[in-house]
């Protein structure tokens, strides 16, 4: 039994699915959204690669340790360490073994004159330079996918910090 194919106002002979096509486009317009809040997240740091929100800073110790909040497995990224003028002599700054376990260490810059490891911590000693604002930056890749926290140590002033790692 064949079924006759209604004529619309236009004049077309067509047969459509109404219903259908209108849940399609609902769900073409939802998909555009959230491709938006997509590329608008990324953009602003929520991928790791730069942005707003892909790194933080904290203070400790009397230092600012600028680190990331969000970074990629196997992608190496920065961690630094800015020493103000009031710093003077050697500065000992220390990881704890969170840090060890989710990182590693690809360079440190400038070179420390010392590191002493434990199985609870690695401590970077660096010697006293010439006055004025210091900077130690950490070249780091991170090891596992997930939240990694870690504590970080200047001058007998801990604090716990966190980054998320994206695959």
């Amino acid at each position: 039994m064949e079924t006759e194919t209604k004529v619309r106002e236009d004049g077309l002979q067509l047969n459509e699915h109404r219903g259908f096509q209108d849940w399609f486009w609902k769900l073409e317009r939802v998909a555009w959204v959230m491709f938006g809040i997509v590329t608008v997240a990324a953009a602003m740091g929520f991928a790791g690669a730069g942005g707003w929100f892909s790194s933080a800073t904290a203070a400790i110790g009397g230092a600012e340790v600028e680190y990331p909040l969000i970074a990629r497995w196997e992608r190496p990224t920065e961690m630094v360490v800015t020493f103000p003028p009031s710093y003077k002599g050697p500065v000992v700054m220390s990881l704890g073994s969170g840090f060890l376990s989710s990182f590693s260490i690809e360079d440190v810059q400038p070179r420390p004159s010392e590191v002493v490891a434990d199985d609870h911590r690695e401590e970077f000693h660096f010697k006293a330079t010439s006055s004025g604002e210091r900077k130690v930056v950490f070249t780091i890749k991170p090891k596992h996918v997930g939240k990694a926290e870690y504590a970080a140590d200047i001058a007998g002033s801990e604090q716990t910090l966190w980054t998320w790692i994206w695959p």
